[in-house]
């Protein structure tokens, strides 16, 4: 695996959702600074729009008041994660949402403590949601939350990656869900991944990538 050249790197760093999002662009050419500055924007009004940990967020209104008009971006995700949950046959599904806070994941992976402890007990999942992609429309049937965070990220990453890449190759990291358009020199993305047996790293010519 050729090693990218450093002259060539171009690395940007911000906090968002729940953790750092971190950028690396491989271009000869002095990246102009705006283009940070898109991305950091794009990233945050997705977040706002997805994130169940805000209460703000689209994710949240549809989740306390079981529908929503007019949010395309969150209407496409929660169709995306939908067609996962068929594919999958229940295996991901975006209804485990009161699954999670029964088991103590109610806030933020940085708001937790060590010593939390989940409560006994499960929640069903399957829930009926419906979409409408055409007028940004999703609801929920009675009693059902949605939880994105499986999926979220993964189009987040990826967004950003598709407006990144006009630039240049380039490789977008969200805490280890993490996406690449292009290839750096010639070669592959190194990814590097902590496993039980220690350290290993991947080469990643495309598409993306989820470590946790």
């Amino acid at each position: 695996m050729n090693a990218i050249s450093p002259t060539s790197l171009h690395r940007h760093a911000f906090p968002a959702v729940g953790g750092e999002i971190e950028l690396l662009l491989d271009t000869q050419v002095a990246p102009p600074p705006a283009i940070w500055a898109q991305i950091e924007q794009l990233v945050f009004h997705l977040e706002d729009r997805l994130s169940r940990f805000s209460p703000e967020s689209s994710l949240s209104r549809l989740n306390q008041f079981g529908s929503v008009h007019g949010e395309h971006e969150l209407a496409e995700v929660v169709s995306l994660a939908l067609a996962a949950r068929e594919r999958t046959q229940g295996l991901f599904d975006p209804t485990v949402h009161e699954a999670l806070v029964r088991w103590g994941y109610d806030r933020s992976f940085a708001d937790l403590r060590p010593n939390d402890q989940p409560a006994p007990g499960s929640r069903p999942c399957g829930g009926t949601v419906e979409v409408d992609l055409t007028t940004g429309t999703v609801r929920v049937a009675s009693g059902v939350r949605l939880d994105l965070g499986g999926i979220a990220k993964g189009f987040i990453v990826d967004r950003a990656a598709e407006l990144l890449s006009g630039v240049g190759a380039c490789l977008v990291n969200a805490a280890g869900d993490l996406a690449v358009r292009g290839t750096p020199s010639g070669t592959v993305w190194p990814v590097g991944v902590d496993t039980p047996e220690g350290g290993l790293t991947l080469g990643l010519p495309y598409g993306g990538l989820a470590t946790s």
